[in-house]
């Protein structure tokens, strides 16, 4: 939930003490950083992904090797 849908752009110059003007500015920063750190999550999710994948391929291979000495 953003502070947006809890107070009006004005509210929240009030608030912060500052213009709309520069508050436009730093709710873009913001929105843009946290557009980033969910890329950044994303992307660390598909690789932790990737990881357990590859290492499931390394057990099974380990499993149909042991079994083949086994044999």
């Amino acid at each position: 939930m953003s502070i947006m849908e809890n107070h009006t752009k004005k509210e929240i110059c009030d608030m912060l003490n500052m213009s709309e003007y520069m508050n436009d500015i730093y709710l873009d920063l913001i929105e843009n950083i946290n557009d980033k750190l969910k890329l950044e999550i994303n992307i660390k999710e598909d690789l932790n992904n990737e990881l357990r994948f590859f290492w499931n391929k390394i057990c099974e291979l380990k499993t149909e090797l042991d079994n083949l000495r086994d044999n």
